[in-house]
């Protein structure tokens, strides 16, 4: 898996237990690495540095692998 991926797509793959705010994206750099870019966090709640806890969504159908 590779490429870019709207937030619509971050929302379908995973849940996050906190608000990362209106708008975000996300970039598979390898198979197993996703990185999220918060492009504006207005409603987000404060996260912690570090440390987020989400939860891959069956309904995103990736492998465990």
């Amino acid at each position: 898996m590779s490429g870019k991926i709207s937030r619509e797509q971050v929302d379908v793959l995973f849940g996050f237990k906190w608000n990362m705010g209106q708008d975000y994206s996300g970039e598979w750099l390898d198979d197993k690495t996703l990185v999220i870019t918060i492009h504006d966090p207005f409603g987000a709640s404060p996260p912690e540095i570090g440390f987020i806890v989400g939860q891959v969504s069956n309904s995103g159908s990736l492998n465990p692998s």
